[in-house]
């Protein structure tokens, strides 16, 4: 009939997993992900400069994406490595707003808001 069987998010274990049923055409195993979840903090926040970024763990490889309040990505930095103590982050191009820094590994992710007063 192709309804979705199930479907478990089980952030405390860190994993997803979602399942279809065979009767939808896709087969038994739609989709399995598995990812870290990176819990991130950002100092200072408000900020009216630069920022730093602290990871709860040492990540290699990262991408970085400053987005906006409107979605719109304001910055991309690839190949980062972050440290449990804390990376300083350029803003210097960006004006007053509220926005989000994503962070992008292989097989993590982690987001954190904050806030630039010019």
């Amino acid at each position: 009939n192709g309804t979705l069987q199930c479907l478990n998010i089980l952030t405390i274990n860190q994993q997803a997993n979602i399942c279809a049923s065979p009767s939808c055409g896709r087969g038994m195993l739609a989709n399995l992900l598995r990812f870290n979840i990176l819990k991130l903090s950002v100092m200072p926040n408000p900020t009216s400069g630069n920022i730093t970024i602290v990871a709860d763990q040492n990540v290699s490889d990262a991408t970085i994406e400053i987005v906006d309040a409107l979605g719109i990505i304001r910055k991309t930095i690839k190949q980062v490595k972050l440290s449990t103590g804390g990376t300083l982050l350029d803003l210097e191009t960006l004006p007053s707003g509220i926005y989000e820094t994503r962070v992008t590994t292989v097989n993590s992710q982690g987001t954190v808001r904050w806030v630039l007063q010019r």
